[in-house]
């Protein structure tokens, strides 16, 4: 999931109240993009496809909110589903860095 590595810079920007920011789904057969972007108090999400695939919405508005709490979920659950799972690399210096 090439998501995961974007996660940490993703919620340091939404932390700090800037939602204008990529998602990028670039493995191969996925190829997607989506990009956020600040309009007032809400947040446009823009998906574009590099393949034959065209996403209907193509775009879609979230309040603030419910993007932080969103990538939070994420970053949380992947956490703790790494500990269960990947408990011999929990503490692997590797995985400490993208904790940041």
């Amino acid at each position: 999931m090439t998501i995961v590595e974007q996660v940490p810079d993703i919620l340091e920007k939404v932390r700090n109240g800037t939602f204008s920011f990529q998602l990028d789904f670039y493995e191969q057969g996925v190829e997607r993009l989506i990009v956020f972007t600040e309009e007032s108090n809400f947040v446009k999400a823009t998906c574009t496809s590099r393949t034959n695939w065209i996403p209907n919405p193509s775009t879609i508005f979230m309040e603030k909110a419910e993007v932080q709490t969103m990538f939070e979920n994420m970053y949380n659950n992947f956490l703790a589903f790494s500990e269960v799972l990947c408990s011999d690399l929990i503490n692997d210096p590797l995985l400490n860095d993208w904790k940041k």
